[in-house]
Order: structure tokens, then sequence, then C-alpha cells
């Protein structure tokens, strides 16, 4: 019998910063430098990060090597729209991915796919797009939002459990207050992006989240709300080369 030393690290998987072109192009307030969530992971005893943008794997050659000099564990990522619903994709080629058609041609050990708070109210959400793929999933995110009598993470809790599916702590930061406010302990044989990958597959996972405070709800709701008042004015981000082009 095989027993393995694990080493027991912290991990958030889904971060927005300033390079995200959609909070960028449409006026939302300037997210922090993908440096400045290192330094704080530094501070905070963070040994693994991914960036997900919006609709653009995120893997700039600078940040990964300012990561690797702080001895931070940096795997490529990006929130992607299939079907105008946002699934978390990890070590992806950099291709635009459309439908969950063309999801499945891409999934397998090399990478990995989580479906980000999977029944919370906003349309980009999967709902019942989750239990039509489920088999493309690797694990479920639970979200940092969530409060004291108020915790829109329950039904994914559920269909994690029914699934036998990890759930993943993660904080969906777009700002540094939001930073470690929820993550994931991972329990690796080795810190390297297949170390990661294998201990959430085998469920060698712990969340570690703290509930928001009645004002933190209020206000991120708020920043939400003014994100997607401006998101429906356009259309799928099918179109960024356009509107980059027209920039």
């Amino acid at each position: 019998m095989t027993v393995y030393n694990y080493k027991t690290v912290k991990a958030d998987f889904h971060i927005h910063n300033q390079f995200d072109y959609m909070e960028k192009h449409f006026g939302i307030p300037v997210l922090p430098h993908p440096c400045e969530y290192i330094d704080m992971a530094v501070e905070k005893g963070f040994q693994v990060l991914s960036f997900t943008n919006h609709g653009l794997l995120f893997d700039d050659p600078a940040t990964f090597e300012y990561a690797r000099k702080n001895n931070i564990l940096l795997i490529p990522g990006e929130e992607a729209f299939i079907e105008n619903k946002h699934v978390l994709l990890y070590n992806f080629p950099r291709q635009h991915i459309n439908t969950f058609s063309e999801l499945k041609k891409y999934v397998g050990k090399k990478r990995l796919v989580i479906a980000p708070h999977p029944f919370f109210p906003g349309k980009f959400c999967l709902k019942d797009k989750l239990f039509q793929y489920i088999d493309f999933f690797d694990a479920i995110e639970h979200c940092h939002f969530h409060a004291p009598g108020f915790n829109l993470n329950k039904k994914a809790i559920e269909v994690a459990r029914k699934y036998d599916l990890p759930l993943v702590g993660s904080s969906d930061a777009h700002t540094l207050q939001q930073f470690g406010k929820t993550y994931s302990l991972l329990k690796v044989k080795e810190l390297s992006i297949k170390g990661v990958f294998d201990a959430i597959r085998a469920q060698r996972v712990e969340i570690q989240t703290t509930p928001l405070s009645l004002w933190e709800i209020i206000r991120y709701y708020l920043y939400s709300r003014r994100w997607v008042h401006k998101l429906r004015k356009i259309s799928r981000p099918g179109n960024r080369n356009e509107k980059k082009e027209r920039d």
C-alpha cells in the first residue's frame, strides 16, 4: 500500500484582474493589477491562483514569471461564455469555445472545468445547463457571496453531493477586499498543475469561507447590478475582436 505525504496548499481559482476586457471596456471601476493579487496572496499564505477573466484565457508571461518568483503556482484560466453561460476553464488552449459540443472535444485530465456560481440568479449562470452537461464538469464552485441566513450556494452543495463532484471554494474577486473571503485547501502530492487537478478530482479539497456582512452583501450586489446593466447592452463576447478593432 502506497502512503503519500500530502502537502496542504491554499488556492483560489476564480479571480478577475484589470486585464478583464469586459470590465475594462464597459467602464466598470478599475480592477486590481494581477501582481497586486499575487502580493496579497503571498501575505495571506496562498500557493495556487488562477486569473479567470471573462471570455479570454489569461496567460500573460510577465505575470506568470512574477508569480513564479513569489513561489505562486499560477494556472492559466478563463471564465468562458459557452452558450451564453459562464464556465471556468483551466489549462485550455487559447481558443474560443462557443458550445458545449465544442467543449467536449477538449475535456480531459490535463484540463479542468468548474461550474461557477451555477444557481445564482444571473442569466449567465448555468442553472439547468449544469444538469444537461454534468459529465463535462470536474467540480462545482462554492462562491464567496453568502451571509448568515442567505446562501445561494445551497443548491450547488446539494448537486455536488448528488453527482459526487467536489466543491471548490473561490472568491470570484473583483477587488482586493473580496480576495481571501472564500478559498480552498488542497492536499496535493506535488505542487504542479497536474497535482492540483488530481487533488480536486480526488476530492482532497476543504472549503474555507467567511460569511459576508450585510453591508458587504449590499455593496457587492450594487456593484454586480451595475455590471449586469452594462453587459445587457451588448451582444455576446464572441464579437470581442470586432469591438477591439473599433476601439
